[in-house]
């Protein structure tokens, strides 16, 4: 089942301020990579820009 990825679950994996939040964001991420279910939408990708 696809999942919707926002823009504070990107801003967290980047987020060295913020280590625990970093680590689980980026251990998020790397579930959804790994069984191609993450989703994202081009305004969430606009929005770090």
């Amino acid at each position: 089942m696809p999942v919707f990825v926002d823009t504070n679950v990107l801003v967290y994996a980047r987020d060295a301020f913020e280590p625990e939040k970093q680590q689980r964001a980026q251990a998020w991420m790397a579930e959804l990579w790994e069984s191609r279910t993450g989703r994202t939408s081009v305004q969430v990708l606009n929005s770090l820009a």
